[in-house]
């Protein structure tokens, strides 16, 4: 099987890809809703800090 560096990126890609485009999508609908309550707020650090984190990670692995 092939499990190197290539392949996390693979799957890290569309995962990044998905989670910042549905924090920028939750962002955008926010002011429009006017539905600033917490738990709609909180799920902004997965959909912003998830991908961070993984970038973080490939770039330290050595693949990006």
């Amino acid at each position: 099987m092939f499990r190197g560096p290539e392949a996390w990126l693979v799957i890290s890609v569309p995962v990044v890809v998905f989670l910042v485009l549905a924090g920028v999508q939750q962002t955008k609908q926010m002011p429009f809703a006017k539905n600033f309550k917490p738990g709609n707020s909180r799920n902004l650090i997965s959909d912003f800090g998830l991908p961070i984190s993984l970038i973080a990670l490939l770039l330290a692995a050595g693949s990006g």
